[in-house]
């Protein structure tokens, strides 16, 4: 859920969601969207 504009950025339905697939899910949001500004300015600082 994005906290801004409140829309689902993804929806799985699965009896069971494991880390694996959580991943894969995150990376195809990235692989989308693009990285949020703020998260790369985050890991520079880190």
């Amino acid at each position: 859920m994005d906290e801004l504009t409140r829309e689902a950025l993804a929806i799985e339905c699965r009896r069971r969601i494991d880390a694996d697939h959580s991943v894969t899910v995150l990376d195809r949001l990235v692989a989308e969207r693009g990285t949020a500004p703020a998260l790369i300015c985050w890991r520079q600082r880190a």
